[in-house]
């Protein structure tokens, strides 16, 4: 009897022996359940914002440091709530960080961003939403390649900023290395809103779009001579360049009718109230729309009481914006109940930007099954381009981009004195077409 029990119990060990190391187990897929973090359960994500030295005389962020903070703290919650409905136990902090902007590098300071980058790299921290301006990312890149720092940056793009395999990732198209994304759909816009023709005023030097022109009057059949006026960024004389303008808006209206007529114009520089001043004298120039491309911010513009003078002329620009779907909506909702007055609308895109790689990152660490920098930036791409946020898809070329956005159209309107920075279209990439809005809306 003793002999049988021991044999049973020698038999059950070896089964339990034979099922845990040699049975073929099922590999873990990476679904939300089983995206655990490996070294640790709480991740710590900096979130870096441009903020200006108290002696800078600048134009300050056009969004508040407490509303970004409101904003960051918004999206943990949202975030580790998703982790707990998903039974996930990794847990986000976002830090809000700012960096700071000195208007200038003194001899023997670092540049903006780099002091910032070496503190969270001293202190543990690699994954960094930001920076939210080019200048930054200019200046730390190297810093975070040679230490695998990762930044996904919601809006700080520009030359030099768009290299395959770097550490930085960008939520917005970066219109300095290609401008050509933003000039075919501004010269789409044209056409769509029913001109056939078109004059055009800049200042003559380098263009930040150097061929909207180009690209208008091609979309347009090239059915007419481009007419343009030039004048010096430095001049406060504006007569001799207004007045050629008038005439050459004159003709063009003779040939293709009034309402199908349209000013392109460059940002207004030095003297802008000079420059409309003279505008004045030829009633003419007022009797279209103008359009302007990297023109002035609307904070500036309502700041120093432009707004009026603006709709006189009709001033419509295309801008980027998030999609125009029920995600933004709900977005749009939440930030007003936990963040405070959506930000005017050439701002709009940069804080739902922010909002949209906060979750971007976190995903990624999800799906990595780390926070080591390198595993998480091996699988960012691949989460960007099956993420559908308030910006939309954003999916992301080699050069870590984002290929493409949507716009909408803003128009200077004035209404029985009250001035309104009014939306009628938009942009949707996905189709390539632009959609109107109802009158009313």
């Amino acid at each position: 009897m003793k002999n049988r029990f021991k044999i049973t119990v020698i038999l059950i060990i070896a089964l339990l022996f034979v099922t845990l190391y040699y049975y073929p187990r099922t590999p873990q897929t990476h679904n939300p359940q089983n995206n655990q973090t490996d070294d640790e359960t709480t991740v710590k994500i900096a979130v870096t914002y441009e903020k200006l030295a108290e002696n800078v005389e600048l134009f300050p962020h056009p969004v508040s440091e407490e509303k970004i903070t409101s904003l960051v703290e918004l999206a943990e919650k949202e975030i580790n709530q998703y982790c707990t409905d998903n039974q996930i136990e990794t847990r986000f902090t976002f830090i809000p960080t700012p960096i700071i902007h000195n208007g200038g590098t003194s001899p023997g300071e670092n540049p903006p961003g780099l002091d910032e980058m070496i503190q969270l790299n001293q202190s543990g921290i690699n994954l960094i939403v930001g920076h939210d301006y080019s200048q930054a990312n200019h200046y730390s890149l190297q810093y975070a390649n040679e230490h695998q720092m990762l930044l996904l940056s919601p809006s700080g793009v520009g030359l030099g900023l768009s290299k395959p395999n770097d550490y930085l990732y960008k939520l917005m198209p970066n219109e300095y290395e290609n401008p050509e994304v933003y000039e075919k759909v501004y010269a789409q816009m044209i056409k769509e809103l029913g001109y056939t023709a078109f004059i055009t005023i800049n200042t003559g030097r380098r263009s930040f779009y150097p061929n909207v022109i180009e690209e208008t009057a091609k979309v347009l059949n090239y059915s007419y001579r481009t007419t343009l006026v030039e004048y010096d960024i430095n001049s406060d004389d504006f007569e001799p360049y207004l007045e050629r303008a008038a005439g050459y808006l004159i003709d063009t209206i003779e040939v293709y009718g009034i309402e199908n007529v349209c000013v392109l114009i460059e940002p207004l520089w030095g003297e802008k109230d000079v420059f409309l001043d003279v505008a004045n004298r030829y009633p003419i120039l007022s009797n279209v729309t103008w359009f302007d491309y990297v023109g002035l911010s609307e904070e500036w513009i309502v700041e120093n009481e432009f707004d009026q003078r603006l709709a006189e002329y009709g001033f419509t620009r295309l801008i980027m914006y998030p999609a125009d779907s029920a995600q933004a909506d709900v977005f749009y909702q939440k930030y007003v109940e936990e963040v405070g007055e959506i930000p005017t609308p050439s701002r709009v895109y940069d804080e739902a930007a922010r909002y949209d790689a906060c979750w971007l990152m976190a995903l990624s660490v999800l799906q990595a099954n780390s926070s080591n920098p390198e595993a998480v930036k091996a699988v960012l791409p691949m989460i960007c381009s099956s993420y559908e946020g308030v910006l939309g898809n954003c999916s992301l070329n080699e050069y870590g981009d984002r290929v493409s956005t949507d716009y909408r159209v803003f128009t200077w309107e004035n209404d029985d004195g009250e001035v309104f920075f009014k939306d009628s279209c938009y942009y949707n990439s996905t189709n390539h077409s632009f959609i109107y809005y109802p009158e009313d809306k």
